[in-house]
């Protein structure tokens, strides 16, 4: 029996996944739930998505192997606080995050994430198109209140009027790379240019190891910022554009009559929407830009032509021109929109081979045999 903390919705394509394995697999959200589980079943290992400090310990109390699926950048900082065992496996999507865990834990792998058989739609019936751009967005009203809310409660757990300063101090600094960074898409350079601003600042107000805390922290703002800018340019084009997304998107697309909103889409709906665009726009969060993230393979997975800026980890995965297309800036994104919209056959072509790549290579059958496979492998020494 595999017991599976339900705390994401790809949790939904991991246990179909494991039913056509023909692996018994339960869902579990508390300790009562893991115990009902463990009561009258042997329980071959814990799997979680993204690393949970209350699941990690409930395996501890139990004795129970526990595996985590990790799509959180940065965990390496969550995780380089805690004591693994012999029987805690890492699969990290996060190629970074990998490199640096891999020196500290054995049983630590590299392993991008990928999309159940229910996104995969084999193909397209007729050329008909509801729209000629899609973007779904994530939620930015949510990622900027949580970004602010957090560095405020920093600043008012102050005490003294020099930790004042300096929280305000941090706030500029990191404002001043996000402005510094905001036209730079296919890298991440935050750090870089923090250590240039306090340079030329003359003054370090970050405690040791925060930096890096700080710049995961508001690379998600810087995000939502670069999602605002290629949204505001790819509707000036004037071409057909469907956006789902919260309240924050619709407020954004008024000005724009050749654009619709619409609100969070559902996860059931997402291939349809997937297949049924021309171009499927894909922004890759700068704090994960050595990542490759979900809606890639869900985009592929769903026969959808993808736009994507452009990352060393992306392109040595999937090749550019053959499964999807990549840009490096808003005006390379706007010149391809435009080019694969008028030329259709050569759009087609792409998608059907990206289509053709998922299939052969990164099913999610495929990964979770891997999972299983490297914890058999293991499992007979614990």
């Amino acid at each position: 029996m595999i017991a599976v903390y339900n705390k994401f919705l790809i949790t939904t394509e991991i246990i179909e996944t494991f039913n056509k394995m023909g692996k018994k697999v339960s869902l579990f959200t508390d300790e009562n739930g893991l115990l009902s589980i463990k009561n009258g079943n042997t329980v071959d290992f814990v799997m979680d998505i993204n690393f949970h400090g209350n699941v990690h310990d409930l395996c501890i109390k139990y004795d129970l192997p526990y595996i985590v699926w990790s799509f959180d950048s940065g965990v390496r900082t969550v995780l380089s606080g805690i004591t693994l065992r012999n029987k805690d496996f890492l699969f990290l999507f996060n190629r970074t995050d990998y490199l640096e865990c891999s020196k500290k834990h054995g049983n630590t792998y590299f392993l991008p994430f990928s999309a159940s058989d229910s996104f995969i739609i084999p193909g397209r019936e007729s050329n008909d198109f509801d729209c000629d751009i899609l973007l779904v967005m994530n939620s930015y009203n949510e990622t900027v209140m949580k970004s602010e809310t957090l560095f405020q409660k920093t600043v008012d757990a102050s005490q003294d009027e020099i930790h004042q300063k300096s929280y305000r101090l941090i706030k500029s600094l990191m404002d001043l790379v996000i402005e510094k960074h905001k036209d730079i898409f296919d890298k991440n350079l935050m750090l870089d240019f923090l250590e240039k601003s306090i340079t030329e600042c003359g003054v370090d107000p970050f405690r040791e190891g925060r930096k890096e805390t700080f710049c995961e922290h508001y690379g998600q703002v810087l995000s939502s910022i670069q999602r605002e800018i290629c949204l505001n340019e790819i509707c000036l084009s004037g071409h057909k554009v469907h956006v789902y997304g919260d309240s924050y998107w619709e407020k954004i697309l008024k000005p724009f009559s050749n654009a619709s909103f619409f609100s969070n889409a559902g996860y059931d709906k997402l291939s349809s929407l997937y297949n049924s665009s021309k171009i499927n726009i894909n922004l890759t969060q700068i704090q994960n830009i050595d990542s490759i993230p979900q809606r890639i393979f869900h985009v592929l997975a769903a026969g959808g032509f993808l736009l994507s800026n452009y990352s060393e980890e992306l392109v040595s995965v999937f090749k550019p021109l053959i499964h999807l297309e990549t840009f490096r800036n808003v005006q390379e994104l706007k010149e391809k929109i435009n080019y694969y919209l008028n030329n259709e056959n050569m759009r087609l072509k792409i998608a059907g081979e990206g289509h053709v790549e998922f299939i052969k290579f990164h099913k999610m059958e495929s990964r979770l045999a891997f999972i299983c496979g490297e914890f058999s492998k293991k499992s007979d020494f614990f």
